[in-house]
């Protein structure tokens, strides 16, 4: 008996719906798609938005993904994250810092138009230089790895 009282109750509820004589349909909202940010996951920490990215680069690289990498983030994993990118940028890329170029060149040590930047020696050892030991970007990417979840 008191699922056929559920069940009238529906009809009668979906019969009653929008039906106000102006034929407009009432839209229903899609709930199959993606929650941006989704609640039900915590947010993530410079790390965890450094592997999104990762994850994004390597199986889906499309602008949508990066950005609900960074709608998962906390603000401090974005600042941290960005602090690290200025500070590859600054020592690897850079065409107005000094720091950054190679001297026997002139040229910076690692081409933005390149497809795989570090798959180029020179570039590749810039990277290696500026994240080993005592290297300018040491701490930077020390601080996003600690960031966590």
């Amino acid at each position: 008996m008191r699922n056929f009282t559920f069940a009238c109750v529906a009809v009668l509820g979906v019969v009653g719906c929008g039906d106000n004589n102006n034929n407009m349909v009432t839209p229903v909202k899609d709930l199959s798609v993606k929650a941006s940010p989704d609640l039900t996951q915590p947010l993530n920490g410079c790390n965890g938005l450094l592997n999104c990215y990762i994850d994004c680069n390597s199986s889906n690289p499309v602008q949508s993904c990066f950005d609900d990498c960074d709608a998962g983030a906390t603000q401090g994993g974005l600042d941290l994250l960005n602090a690290f990118g200025t500070c590859i940028d600054d020592n690897c890329y850079n065409t107005m810092n000094t720091a950054s170029h190679n001297a026997d060149s002139g040229k910076p040590y690692c081409d933005t138009m390149s497809m795989d930047p570090t798959g180029d020696p020179v570039c590749n050892d810039c990277y290696n230089r500026i994240l080993g030991n005592g290297g300018a970007c040491k701490g930077a990417q020390t601080a996003c790895a600690n960031n966590k979840p």
